[in-house]
């Protein structure tokens, strides 16, 4: 009986296997090289060591990425041994998500039972923010499976006796190489940690204080061994280090990857000076659109009049509420709604837009809305009730579609085990217990209250909610002689259950019917079974019934969301799952890319990467503002492209002096500007008439050109947001100054003005093609897309 028992759940575990490798590899070449920018840096890493061990952004070894190495050396060795593709810079982070959901059974099913287990791996599986991270070069899948495998080392040391400390000091290694995978999102795990070892049975608390000492000195040596050794490596011998002021892997963990992601003040995001408009009049502090309507599959945008004042901070106040109503964005980033339908706002490729989430500082529910950019959830606009969050809108969608079945199970074995804690049984599983607790607990509340996140950052919660879930199922058999109790629970468990699901899918009007009808089912067949299991004695089969059916309607609609997201090319900077097409009350984009926000569809100008090829003659083929206009073509060439100002084009990275320096020795020629800065007014016609946009150059002094006109640059992916060749009013950014607004910035563009000659548009600028997807477009949106190419024709050193 015992081994059918055992091939029985082995046979189960291999299907649950088999699904999350579905999910996880089907059609992931379609994905492209997802994050154009981690991509690039994979490229230019396979070209030499010193690129490589220093995670050089460009071929050039002149910026780095700005996240630790690991991850990254992972995507290389695969793009070495396989060629580099999409395809093997993504097979690392879908190998790593089956390997979650297999190490998650491992730990579940070995202190609690194999039905826990079993319903973990599966909740894993399904979940659709894990599925989109695993299928996307964002480093955070690979970051889960090294916690995962921190938990098992740490439960591995609450069981081994004489090598108890071995095995906890394990932990703590793989712990600090987590911290060199995602710096300090990977101590999300370290209160679990320690929780978990407390509960150890019979050792002494010193001695715990004393192993968890000695723990902390290797986690922290681990951690910082990289980084101390780049900072120790001369500043001329290695890439600036990317996203920092200062030049250090130590102040990147600590500030921009560190500390400022909790308090959200992000440097060079809020500071640098620089306003920013995004409108109908270039060079002022204001931009207007009216009456624009914006039928998107079916659906009106908000009709009426729009408006914006750009100041300084990164406020992006434009509110793509449905409904009508007059929508007013102030220097503070918020947005004042009309008559907005609570659920508005638009999805794109599966990314939801909508209650601030991500895009451009949208409303939600109450109408307001905070600074939001690209995925970037600067405090999560729109949401009234910060308490909520994780269970309402695009978050809940993600991650959170069993989080109340997660916080019963949270309650139902903290209740439970201390009733029974007298008991010797129940004191064994304690530390496992503890350390499931301590992780639910610790990510519910970071990601409930700190707002500067990206929405994939939260798939590290995903394990612990299904976790807790399978835990607390299992839970339940110490109540079961309470029979009306149980039925009575359970009847609330699987109807509000049910309830809480349509009430977040109900906005596609085309899957409301169809998703309450399969829910429909799967409750009443559980709940019919599960009165049968109490009235006859055919019990085993009426409670297996009684358990598919209830899984079954829990995750029909988070499984259609986790396979939707096979169907198209997802957002590479800011992945997330779930269809494409939404219902009444939303609008939908479909196609094309949002191209140079470091998604996967970023930007080539075909006849600028034709003309700058023709006259390579060694040095790096282009400078640009940011990364993410340079990334496109470092894919495109694999040659060395300068990123002056890193990530968001305002690290300090080379000043003008040292420009000048690399011109004359001829190892920089071309500048793409994003911006008409100080050009001659007849500079800009010749882009005017062909519809381009550009950025300011955002002086030191705070005040910049702004965008210049958008009109004639309708694609796809902007539809509905155009002023004269689209529909639909896209009214004004507030101030952003973080990107391209650094006084070092505008003195490298004043210098590249005032010492370059300006290469007329029609020379270069041409049709775009998206990287990896042939998708034909205007020309590049990036952060510096559309700018100005420029030529130093001075005296050089070479010939």
């Amino acid at each position: 009986m015992s081994k059918i028992q055992f091939r029985s759940r082995h046979i189960w575990l291999i299907l649950i296997g088999l699904l999350t490798t579905f999910l996880d590899f089907w059609n992931l070449s379609k994905n492209g090289y997802a994050n154009t920018y981690y991509a690039a840096a994979v490229k230019s890493m396979l070209q030499s060591f010193h690129n490589f061990f220093f995670l050089s952004f460009d071929p050039g070894g002149f910026i780095t990425v700005d996240k630790p190495p690991v991850g990254f050396w992972i995507q290389t060795l695969s793009a070495w041994i396989f060629g580099f593709h999409g395809w093997s810079i993504l097979a690392p982070e879908a190998l790593s998500g089956v390997a979650s959901v297999l190490i998650l059974y491992h730990l579940v099913a070995k202190k609690h039972g194999y039905l826990p287990g079993l319903i973990a791996a599966f909740l894993l599986a399904i979940t659709p923010l894990s599925v989109a991270t695993n299928r996307n070069n964002t480093i955070d899948s690979i970051l889960t499976t090294a916690m995962l495998a921190t938990a098992w080392a740490l439960l591995k040391a609450t069981e081994a006796g004489k090598r108890r400390l071995v095995w906890l000091l394990v932990a703590a290694g793989i712990l600090g190489v987590g911290f060199n995978i995602k710096f300090a999102e990977a101590y999300l795990v370290l209160p679990a940690m320690i929780v978990g070892y407390a509960f150890v049975q019979n050792l002494k608390i010193r001695t715990k204080i004393i192993h968890l000492f000695l723990a902390a000195c290797v986690l922290t040596i681990v951690s910082f061994s990289w980084s101390v050794i780049v900072d120790a490596v001369p500043a001329q011998d290695r890439p600036w280090v990317g996203s920092t002021q200062t030049n250090s892997e130590v102040n990147l963990a600590v500030g921009y990857d560190g500390l400022q992601r909790v308090t959200g003040n992000m440097t060079g995001m809020r500071g640098g000076g620089g306003t920013r408009n995004f409108g109908q009049t270039k060079g002022s502090n204001s931009a207007t659109a009216s009456n624009h309507n914006n039928p998107i599959g079916g659906n009106n945008a908000a009709a009426g009049s729009h408006s914006a004042s750009a100041n300084n901070g990164a406020t992006w106040g434009h509110n793509f509420q449905s409904g009508k109503g007059n929508k007013t964005a102030a220097s503070s980033g918020t947005a004042s709604n009309g008559a907005g339908s609570a659920q508005g706002g638009f999805q794109y490729h599966g990314q939801t837009f909508r209650q601030g989430q991500g895009g451009f500082g949208q409303g939600g529910q109450s109408g307001n809305a905070k600074a939001n950019f690209g995925g970037w959830n600067a405090g999560r606009g729109g949401q009234t009730n910060i308490l909520l969050r994780l269970l309402t809108g695009s978050d809940a969608m993600q991650v959170g579609w069993w989080l109340p079945l997660g916080i019963a199970g949270f309650f139902l074995t903290v209740l439970g085990n201390y009733r029974r804690r007298k008991s010797e049984e129940s004191r064994k599983f304690w530390p496992s217990l503890a350390m499931w607790s301590a992780w639910f607990a610790t990510t519910v509340l970071y990601f409930t209250f700190v707002s500067a996140l990206h929405t994939y950052y939260m798939v590290t919660m995903a394990p612990a909610i299904a976790a807790m879930i399978g835990i607390g199922f299992g839970e339940v058999r110490h109540y079961l002689h309470h029979k009306w109790r149980v039925i009575f629970c359970a009847c609330i468990v699987v109807i509000g259950m049910a309830a809480y699901q349509l009430h977040l899918a109900w906005s596609y009007a085309n899957l409301r019917w169809t998703f309450t009808i399969l829910i429909g089912i799967g409750v009443v067949v559980a709940l019919i079974s599960l009165g049968l299991s109490f009235a006859t004695n055919r019990k085993r089969i009426f409670n297996w019934t009684m358990i598919g059916a209830f899984l079954f309607s829990i995750a029909v609609i988070p499984a259609y969301w986790s396979y939707s997201t096979l169907t198209y090319a997802a957002n590479g900077s800011d992945p997330t799952a779930g269809p494409v097409s939404q219902g009444a009350g939303n609008h939908s984009i479909a196609g094309g890319n949002f191209a140079g926000f470091g998604q996967m569809g970023a930007n080539v100008n075909e006849q600028l990467l034709s003309y700058l090829k023709s006259h390579y003659q060694g040095g790096y083929l282009l400078v640009t503002q940011n990364a993410t206009t340079a990334a496109p073509y470092i894919l495109a060439t694999g040659l060395p492209v300068m990123a002056m100002g890193g990530f968001r084009g305002s690290d300090p990275a080379i000043n003008s002096t040292q420009l000048q320096t690399l011109a004359q020795e001829g190892k920089v020629k071309y500048f793409l500007v994003s911006g008409g800065g100080t050009a001659p007014q007849n500079a800009n016609q010749d882009t005017e008439k062909k519809g381009t946009f550009t950025f300011g150059d955002g002086g030191a002094s705070g005040s910049g050109n702004g965008f210049g006109n958008f009109r004639g640059r309708m694609n796809p992916d902007f539809a509905g947001f155009g002023e004269h060749g689209g529909t639909g009013g896209f009214a004004g950014f507030g101030g952003f100054a973080g990107f391209g607004g650094s006084s070092t910035q505008s003195q490298n563009i004043s210098w590249i003005e005032k010492n370059c000659k300006l290469v007329p548009t029609s020379e270069w600028e041409g049709t775009t093609t998206t990287a990896k997807s042939g998708t034909q477009s205007n020309a590049g949106f990036g952060f510096g897309g559309g700018g100005q190419l420029y030529e130093y024709v001075g005296q050089t050193g070479t010939k």
